[in-house]
């Protein structure tokens, strides 16, 4: 059995400088080739969200060590415990998940140049105790 095309859509967008990400996106292309690109993840509404929704970020134009991509996260939520990520490497790229009613997940990947995210931006101090076993906690 096929899956309708109509139904189960693969959007694919190429994007540049300030994107604003539609509900029905799938595949963000990203066009570094004339400057940076910066997004913003739509909000996760409470008790209303769905974990297999997966958004790819890529750097379409390998050029994101120069120009770089920043995908934030909604006011209010967290990337990965953070407010932003920053894909910085050529070819690079982010798979985004929602992990709940507080924000998102995200997975570097490898795109066309063999690259990936090698930036997180944190906005609040982390900590870590305990040796082998350390406790994280951000405060």
């Amino acid at each position: 059995m096929q899956l309708n095309p109509t139904k189960y859509p693969n959007n694919v967008r190429t994007i540049s400088g300030n994107a604003v990400v539609f509900p029905d996106d799938t595949i963000l292309l990203c066009d570094t080739s004339t400057g940076a690109v910066t997004l913003t993840l739509l909000e996760v509404p409470a008790n209303n969200w769905n974990i297999f929704y997966k958004l790819f970020v890529l750097d379409n134009s390998n050029n994101a060590a120069t120009n770089n991509i920043t995908i934030n996260a909604p006011s209010g939520q967290t990337l990965n415990l953070s407010s932003s990520v920053v894909i910085n490497t050529n070819g690079g790229g982010y798979v985004v998940q929602i992990s709940g009613n507080a924000g998102y997940l995200g997975t570097p990947t490898s795109g066309g140049g063999g690259g990936g995210v090698t930036s997180v931006g944190v906005t609040s101090p982390i900590t870590s105790t305990g040796g082998t076993t350390p406790t994280i906690g951000i405060t």
